[in-house]
């Protein structure tokens, strides 16, 4: 069980792996290790706040090597609500603070999101979601900003372990020239989840 230290204050930590890979963009495949510790606070039956620490490290498929070791402080709040027996609408706020290596990817995000879910069956849900990044550089004169629609089909393979398949689109401007977020974005995700505490 997850340790409650309060009426309505819990203590969350989970480490968590992931294979991300992409249908025509196979050279930005990667897999995710994390680590997450936070405190969990019910501030009504829909309303919740999280404080917490996140460790990213991300490797890449095609060599193995690590290329983001991240850090993050992070503040979020979510509400849920339950439209019907098994439909549900989810919307958060999260804001960021995070220190990479390379120093380049050091950033402040901000993230805007609501999600509609569908559970078809115990173990399968269908759901559409949109997201609105706002990110600032902090060791480079960059700001990103993005918006990110998203169809979704998880299936629960365990307690813990979670398959998915994904479609959707994405668009933003960057103030480096460079960057391009516009285009469709498929693929597929497995996702495992330990509780530490």
């Amino acid at each position: 069980a997850i340790p409650q230290v309060g009426p309505s204050t819990y203590l969350v930590g989970t480490v968590s792996g992931e294979l991300i890979r992409y249908n025509s963009l196979s050279e930005f495949d990667y897999n995710d290790l994390s680590l997450d510790a936070s405190v969990y606070q019910i501030l009504t039956p829909r309303v919740y706040g999280r404080l917490g620490w996140r460790h990213q490290q991300l490797f890449s498929t095609n060599d193995g090597n690590r290329f983001l070791n991240n850090h993050a402080l992070y503040l979020a709040l979510g509400r849920r609500d339950r439209l019907e027996s098994n439909l549900k609408l989810d919307t958060a706020y999260q804001v960021s603070l995070n220190f990479a290596d390379p120093d380049t990817r050091s950033r402040l995000i901000n993230a805007l999101g609501t999600t509609l879910t569908y559970e078809v069956t115990p173990d399968l849900d269908a759901s559409l979601g949109y997201q609105f990044n706002w990110v600032q550089f902090s060791e480079q004169d960059r700001r990103d900003v993005s918006h990110r629609v998203i169809a979704t089909l998880s299936y629960q393979v365990s307690e813990g372990s979670t398959v998915s398949l994904f479609g959707g689109f994405r668009q933003g401007t960057s103030s480096e020239a460079t960057i391009d977020f516009n285009g469709a974005l498929f693929g597929a995700q497995w996702t495992v989840n330990l509780p530490l505490f």
